[in-house]
């Protein structure tokens, strides 16, 4: 039999408990606080390696962007003191000193030289950051649009005239690759749109010409047509018409 007399129990006091907890818990948090922190810094290491792949490509593609102005950024992401500055418009510079001292180059041959090596850093750009990757390809038709206007111009950099229509489509174009990524202006469209200016439209190109020398050719065409109507076609309804009432 048992000696219920003789059962002796722990007593705990409210201290003891919370030793005990304290004891277990504490080892508990530090293991999840290392296992968050440890997943962060991998988020981290991630999020770095988008821009340390190919360092000298993304300098020379962030030197001729621009971010835009507060306003330009709020309107398509609400910032707080808690957002984190960790994207590729967050490095860029105020103001494009690269944009500014191209713009004063005037040798054709280095200007050439300057857009074929736009044109061929997107080859050594390896990111999988989207807005990266959209301003390496309106790099890419940003140089030719220069290289062509390149090819266009006299080494006297003479004033030429040019299709109105391609003229305007270009300045179009130029104005789309400039603000079409979100928040970041491209300052190298800067670049070629001072060439482009370097040009005149011509009002009568080949074809506006064209439709000049059709008009004449569209009026008689209508005119035979209704002579045609007149003398022909009435009489031909009229006769039929009138054998079907009898």
């Amino acid at each position: 039999m048992v000696d219920f007399s003789k059962r002796s129990f722990w007593n705990f006091t409210l201290k003891d408990i919370l030793s005990i907890i304290s004891s277990v818990a504490i080892p508990i948090a530090l293991a999840i606080y290392t296992a968050i922190g440890s997943q962060q810094q991998k988020q981290q290491a991630e999020k770095k390696q988008k821009f340390v792949t190919n360092p000298i490509s993304l300098k020379l593609l962030a030197d001729i962007c621009e971010p835009l102005g507060l306003q330009g950024r709020n309107r398509n992401r609400n910032y707080t003191s808690e957002t984190l500055l960790n994207r590729f418009v967050d490095i860029l510079k105020p103001e494009s000193e690269q944009t500014r001292q191209l713009r004063k180059i005037t040798n054709i041959s280095l200007l050439y030289s300057i857009f074929t090596s736009w044109k061929l850093n997107k080859l050594s750009i390896d990111s999988n950051d989207t807005e990266i990757l959209q301003l390496s390809e309106n790099l890419v038709q940003l140089s030719d649009i220069g290289i062509n206007l390149l090819k266009l111009l006299d080494k006297n950099r003479e004033r030429k005239i040019i299709s109105a229509r391609w003229y305007y489509y270009q300045f179009y174009m130029l104005k789309r690759l400039e603000y079409e990524v979100s928040e970041i202006r491209l300052a190298g469209v800067r670049v070629v749109r001072d060439l482009l200016e370097e040009f005149d439209p011509c009002a009568f190109d080949l074809f506006n010409l064209s439709l000049i020398l059709f008009f004449p050719l569209l009026i008689i065409f209508v005119q035979r047509v209704n002579f045609i109507r007149r003398r022909l076609l009435l009489p031909c309804l009229l006769f039929c018409f009138h054998s079907c009432a009898r």
